[in-house]
């Protein structure tokens, strides 16, 4: 599958192994033609947890990365200093992925830091305690905003 700017994305269907076996070695092609120093990476929630973890994993194996966060600033800084220590070039990017205008501010951004984005870690997500007590549409809302509608519209963006 292409975006509108030629990337290519990876599908692998479930029960599809022969598909599988050949996307993988697709993408194992793609990814051998790019070299990772040069390469970069936007990890969307990547300032704390899971986040966290990607954006140090890419970094030690090269990568620049850009560290996304809406309200983490303190631990998105505090990691790019780790990733900076490591002799890796990195940068926090901050935005609200509910926020649809934010996309292309975000990926702008990230680019004009750490050069243009060739990796997206689909990463960020709706992080409150919800029980079917109080979980309503505008809760529901909130998290496929997040969950659902901003990774592929930054997919698209990109």
């Amino acid at each position: 599958m292409r975006n509108r700017s030629g990337h290519t994305g990876l599908i692998i269907r479930l029960g599809h192994l022969d598909e599988g076996i050949q996307n993988e070695e697709r993408y194992t092609r793609l990814s051998s033609q790019v070299s990772m120093a040069s390469s970069a990476a936007l990890v969307t929630g990547g300032a704390k947890r899971i986040g966290a973890a990607i954006c140090l994993h890419l970094a030690k194996k090269g990568y620049s990365v850009a560290v996304h966060h809406n309200s983490s600033s303190k631990a998105a800084e505090d990691l790019v200093e780790v990733i900076k220590a490591l002799g890796v070039n990195a940068c926090t990017v901050k935005g609200d992925l509910s926020n649809p205008e934010e996309f292309t501010q975000i990926i702008s951004e990230a680019s004009s830091q750490i050069g243009p984005i060739l990796h997206l870690v689909n990463n960020a997500s709706k992080f409150v305690h919800d029980d079917l007590d109080n979980f309503d549409d505008e809760s529901w809302n909130a998290h496929m905003d997040i969950n659902t509608k901003a990774p592929l519209m930054l997919t698209r963006e990109l």
